[in-house]
């Protein structure tokens, strides 16, 4: 869904349904890189549409590869065995836990220090960004601060916020926001995650992960021009509610 930049202004219903589907999108990947898969999530998977959080489908062809490899892994008949569970859990742990080396480490640190480890300048440069809007991250000081799932968690807590000042029309709040997003997007989140989406790709052994790694990269490139839309649409709204203050004065 993209923001219209001519002249009109988008009408806020719309901009709030704009933003209940990046939620969405946001929250479906959150929760495929927060912890192994449980048969319980597998089943709400198969049972609900995942193609309803991503309506930017047909936009990008590594989400929409994404997407098929997914859905075809979701609709393998023995999916919910408890010898599949247990394998996609064992891929998991693969991946992004260890203890061998990882196909995937899961941490801005590692792909952006001189030295790939975890708990570097940058995990200290994404706590602040938290702290600056008086969050505590998921798991705090359980994991690191920079962990894929942790910044993903921020965006959607920064998406909440946006959605509450554009019901309550703080339109210069939102605005203010909207910019947090596009800034961290831009300082963090694409700064190591196309590398990360490709040893996710590269290393899974399922279509599961290697879907859901395709979905990542091929989403987040989408939802950055996304984000760059709103923030202008949402500066234009700002500066509209400023100019009919100032006529009423």
């Amino acid at each position: 869904m993209k923001v219209d930049q001519t002249k009109k202004l988008v009408a806020k219903e719309k901009l709030l349904d704009i933003l209940a589907a990046r939620y969405c999108a946001l929250a479906f990947l959150k929760r495929a890189f927060l912890e192994e898969p449980t048969k319980e999530y597998l089943e709400l998977l198969t049972e609900g549409d995942i193609l309803a959080y991503f309506p930017e489908v047909g936009d990008d062809a590594l989400l929409k590869s994404g997407y098929e490899a997914l859905s075809f892994y979701l609709r393998d008949p023995g999916l919910l065995t408890k010898d599949s569970v247990k394998k996609l859990g064992a891929e998991y742990l693969a991946l992004f836990i260890g203890p061998e080396k990882l196909g995937a480490a899961p941490y801005e640190s590692v792909y952006r220090s001189a030295r790939p480890l975890v708990f570097q300048e940058h995990t200290m440069e994404v706590r602040a960004e938290y702290a600056k809007h008086g969050l505590i991250p998921e798991r705090f000081q359980q994991e690191p601060d920079d962990h894929i799932s942790l910044e993903l968690d921020f965006m959607l807590r920064l998406v909440e916020k946006t959605m509450a000042d554009i019901r309550a029309k703080r339109y210069s709040k939102a605005r203010k926001l909207m910019q947090s997003q596009k800034s961290f997007m831009t300082d963090h989140v694409m700064k190591w995650v196309p590398a990360f989406s490709a040893k996710v790709i590269d290393s899974a052994k399922t279509d599961f992960y290697r879907g859901i790694g395709k979905m990542l990269i091929g989403y987040l490139k989408i939802d950055q021009a996304l984000i760059d839309g709103l923030a202008k649409e949402l500066d234009a709204r700002a500066k509209q509610e400023r100019a009919k203050r100032l006529v009423s004065v």
